[in-house]
């Protein structure tokens, strides 16, 4: 069941060609980063500083908006993805980058809360990324793609122009991603 649930976790992310053995790699890998943005929003909200906040806004809106340049991924390569089996970090796919968005949206509104002095809203803002950090880590559910994978289902539902049936028999067209093991190449198609 643990592995399941890390392919799960690693499929959700948008690295759909990752088989069960190497998913608990890829795990690692792709967690990497959560786990350095938890002890930087632990810092932030002991420290309450606006600007802590906003550069972290500002790093993960980089990380959303250029994949291939996130310092996270490229730390993680240079440092721990040394051994031949640990898997590298490659430009991150769409639910990545939209759960990346998503968190840095949540840093701003704290960044401009406590710059304006709405302690309040500031403090619910840090609850709720808790929250899905404790998610994250304890559930290894990451709701930032949750949420890509459930908008990109229900956008191609409709662009199909199919009645849909339960979720149970069809949950809409899949992208598959295969990376060849020779090249490192990665392909990319759909699957109904």
């Amino acid at each position: 069941m643990w592995r399941a649930s890390m392919r799960s976790f690693v499929r959700g992310q948008g690295f759909l060609g990752v088989n069960e053995p190497s998913s608990a790699g890829w795990y690692k890998a792709l967690m990497f980063q959560p786990k350095v943005i938890g002890v930087l929003v632990a810092a932030g909200i002991a420290i309450q500083r606006a600007e802590w906040f906003l550069v972290l806004s500002a790093i993960l809106w980089w990380n959303a908006l250029f994949p291939a340049l996130n310092p996270f991924d490229a730390l993680y390569n240079a440092m721990i993805a040394a051994p031949p089996r640990t898997p590298r970090l490659e430009p991150a796919p769409a639910p990545r980058r939209f759960a990346q968005g998503m968190v840095a949206t949540f840093m701003l509104l704290i960044g401009i809360s406590l710059l304006q002095g709405w302690s309040t809203i500031a403090w619910i803002g840090e609850a709720l990324i808790v929250v899905a950090l404790l998610d994250l880590f304890l559930r290894r559910f990451c709701l930032g793609s949750a949420v890509f994978n459930l908008m990109h289902r229900a956008t191609h539902r409709r662009q199909l122009k199919k009645p849909t049936p339960p979720r149970a028999e069809w949950v809409g067209p899949e992208r598959v991603q295969q990376i060849d093991p020779n090249t490192k190449e990665r392909t990319q198609s759909w699957q109904i």
